[in-house]
């Protein structure tokens, strides 16, 4: 875990140092206490002088995400000669904050638990002294408030004892495994990371495209609705509300939402590290200034770059589609001598059953493009593992068989009965169920189910 601050590990490094040292290493000049900035407003000021080291910790109203406070402190530290570290130095292959940006953690320590949130990054100066700065909030797990105050913490190791640290660091290190920019061996080479959710609860996404901040307002079924603000990367804001849905987009940033499996467990929002930053905030926070975590985010040109550089397999895509359908996806039941219409921005389309199996599908299908003056159609057979695809125009859906049966009157012929349901992604269009003697006469210039 990335170190909280040379504060919070300044006691029992110390200590440590000293049990394991033979003799007091030799004296040099203490790093300047004054290079540690209290910020104006600051509260509950305490300040530590041991050994030759210095810190100061304190308090100060700040919103998140304290765009302001920390870029002082990156001015103060800078011109007075200070070098900002990419890593840190007690977890090698760990990037500071100012690589990764803030990072969240839910703290088990305590009772009731605490989440917390935390800014830090370290710096070096010419003669090798090591500087750190820490700022965090903390609220309950369950909070609800806006993130308002902000915690700092700062010290400065003199090169001596800088240098113990970095040894203990590569140390432990060694049989750590990195989990930033290396992934275990046999690893899948992208791996989705979850987050839990709950109806107010607040989201914070951000990458090359943009940032934005996403609500969820509430549970429907297996859907969500939510609402979202969006700063695109040419500074464009937009904002809005989605009904129900089976994925959560707000602009140019994509989640995948998987219900809960009943009423007792929340929800989860999931994203992929490599392609977003995302974490999550109480509910109150969905009026977060954008504008500063787009300056926070643009500290290193290097973290945008490596967003833009990622692009998810095709495979992997496909699969994330299929899991949002299987978890999340809203269905229609479908019978024997039943078609459906298939409606939503791109044009409409009709579909029709002529045979169905287990494992397979065959059925005609019209489509008409929105801006066609004419239909197209034709006749196709679904049997992709491991459920069938109905396409119709550019639209895509499940088939599922859910029972099926045989039966025979007298001496008359078997009779063969079915009973299946389409699943499809409520956001990409609607569906509407229709008798199939209607669907040859059907005008797929004119809305059926009304305008998706």
């Amino acid at each position: 875990m990335l170190a909280l601050g040379i504060l919070a590990v300044l006691g029992p490094t110390l200590a440590a140092c000293k049990q394991g040292a033979p003799e007091k290493p030799a004296a040099a000049p203490a790093p300047e206490s004054a290079d540690l900035l209290v910020l104006p407003g600051a509260t509950d000021v305490q300040r530590r002088n041991q050994s030759g080291t210095t810190g100061v910790a304190y308090s100060v109203q700040a919103p998140f995400p304290a765009a302001g406070q920390i870029e002082q402190v990156l001015k103060s530290m800078t011109e007075r000669g200070w070098v900002a570290q990419e890593e840190d130095l007690l977890n090698p292959g760990i990037p500071t904050s100012t690589v990764r940006g803030w990072m969240t953690y839910v703290d088990a320590t305590h009772t009731p638990r605490r989440r917390r949130y935390v800014w830090s990054t370290e710096w070096r100066n010419a003669r090798g002294d090591l500087a750190s700065y820490a700022f965090s909030y903390v609220m309950p797990e369950t909070g609800t408030e806006a993130l308002r105050q902000l915690s700092v913490s700062a010290g400065v190791l003199p090169v001596e004892w800088a240098r113990r640290v970095e040894e203990d660091g590569k140390r432990h290190g060694a049989n750590r495994i990195e989990t930033h920019g290396r992934l275990p061996d046999g690893a899948p080479e992208v791996m989705r990371t979850v987050h839990d959710a709950s109806p107010g609860g607040c989201f914070l996404a951000s990458n090359h495209l943009g940032d934005a901040i996403v609500q969820l307002t509430a549970f429907e079924g297996p859907l969500v609705a939510y609402r979202w603000r969006v700063r695109a990367a040419d500074g464009t804001i937009s904002s809005g509300a989605a009904p129900p849905s089976s994925t959560i987009q707000a602009g140019p940033l994509r989640l995948s939402w998987m219900p809960p499996f009943d009423g007792r467990e929340p929800g989860r929002v999931g994203y992929y590290p490599q392609e977003m930053d995302l974490i999550p905030l109480p509910a109150g926070s969905f009026d977060v200034d954008l504008v500063a975590v787009r300056r926070l985010a643009a500290l290193t040109p290097e973290r945008d770059e490596r967003f833009r550089r990622f692009v998810l397999p095709a495979e992997q895509a496909s699969q994330g589609r299929t899991e949002a359908l299987l978890l999340a996806g809203k269905t229609t039941p479908v019978r024997s001598g039943q078609a459906f219409v298939v409606e939503g921005p791109a044009g409409r389309g009709v579909v029709v059953i002529e045979d169905a199996g287990m494992r397979s599908i065959r059925y005609r299908w019209r489509y008409r493009a929105a801006s066609a003056a004419s239909d197209e159609g034709g006749t196709a057979e679904g049997s992709d593992s491991p459920y069938p695809s109905i396409h119709v125009g550019p639209y895509a859906m499940f088939w599922q068989m859910t029972s099926q049966s045989s039966r025979r009157e007298g001496n008359g012929p078997v009779v063969r009965e079915w009973w299946a349901m389409v699943r499809y992604l409520a956001e990409e269009f609607a569906i509407t169920a229709i008798p199939e003697g209607e669907a040859a006469e059907l005008d797929l210039s004119k809305p059926v189910h009304g305008e998706p």
